[in-house]
């Protein structure tokens, strides 16, 4: 199996341009999307199936099923997850250290406190949910400082004052973040160790594009996107722009440890790139992911329905012919 690092310090000449970097981006993306799109694709007929949404057939919807996997999820949802987790912060050497057992106090204290300050349960209830129907579930972390910018008055040895502007972080914090499945893509690789970049997919509108990136950018980009409630007809319309929003990728580049920032409205070149903003040791900004049943050959999992999806289906065509003696 040939691994693909992701390296654009690897790239051509041509291929380093502004531009030639998008090209690349896209294409490394639009590769990992078509090998997990069977898998993508066997996701949404679960969830049809989980909420009974799976046949338009009005003869075998009026026959009597038993939706086994919903059974079987609502059982397993509190046996992985069923309430906030109590953080525990220790010293690795229990040793006679008063300034490290102060040190791991604060810790644990400062990370109780994060996880009450917002709504931490909701993340993991939807990555458990989707470990559950998928075999994959995404949970990502934010960084967020509060920066306050001041001006500081300066005088010199002759007397003359100079205006110094100095910025400061008053106040940051960390939180976790839900990952939907299709929103997230992966370097081909048989474990995750041999990963080289990670992608996260978002949704902006004009002035979400033009709040991120600046006024130059923000309106040059194309509104490719159109949410699937909406029909065609209302998208053309002269305001139907507020309808629509630019997928926008961000791209964590392990080799390079650099983030950009792209999209496919947009080819001219990055809309935004940063060298190693948070200075993790692995440099994702997200865990391993939470999946299901694997092989040593391809990361892409195998969810848990289609290995006894045929025993269901053996005890809903069951269940349809005893309720059609009983109705005889």
């Amino acid at each position: 199996m040939e691994q693909d690092d992701g390296a654009v310090e690897q790239l051509s000449e041509e291929e380093k341009k502004d531009d030639g970097i998008v090209r690349v981006w896209l294409d490394r993306i639009k590769m990992a999307r078509k090998e997990a799109s069977s898998w993508r694709e066997r996701c949404r007929k679960i969830k049809k199936k989980y909420k009974d949404e799976d046949s338009d057939d009005s003869a075998y919807k009026r026959s009597a099923r038993i939706n086994v996997l919903w059974s079987n999820v609502q059982t397993l949802q509190p046996a992985l997850y069923s309430r906030t987790p109590k953080p525990e912060v220790r010293r690795r050497f229990m040793d006679k250290d008063p300034i490290g057992k102060a040190a791991a106090e604060v810790l644990e204290r400062a990370t109780e406190f994060a996880l009450d300050a917002y709504d931490f349960d909701s993340v993991m209830r939807r990555v458990r949910d989707d470990y559950l129907l998928c075999g994959m579930g995404v949970a990502r972390g934010f960084y967020k400082p509060v920066i306050e910018k001041s001006v500081q008055e300066i005088e010199d040895e002759y007397g003359d004052i100079s205006y110094e502007e100095s910025e400061e972080v008053t106040y940051e914090e960390v939180t976790c973040g839900y990952v939907h499945p299709d929103d997230f893509n992966w370097s081909p690789a048989r474990t995750w160790g041999e990963v080289t970049w990670v992608s996260f997919d978002s949704y902006m509108s004009r002035d979400e594009l033009i709040d991120r990136f600046g006024e130059e950018i923000g309106r040059d980009i194309e509104l490719d996107y159109t949410p699937s409630n909406i029909d065609k007809e209302t998208a053309d319309r002269p305001k139907g722009e507020y309808f629509k929003k630019a997928r926008v990728t961000e791209i964590w580049d392990k080799e390079t440890r650099k983030v950009y920032w792209v999209a496919a409205g947009y080819p001219y070149g990055p809309l935004d790139t940063q060298d190693d903003p948070l200075g993790l040791t692995d440099f994702f900004p997200c865990p391993k992911p939470l999946f299901a049943t694997q092989t040593n050959d391809t990361l892409i999992p195998v969810p848990d329905y289609a290995l006894y999806q045929d025993q269901a289906r053996e005890l809903d065509e069951i269940t349809g012919r005893i309720d059609c003696l009983v109705k005889a």
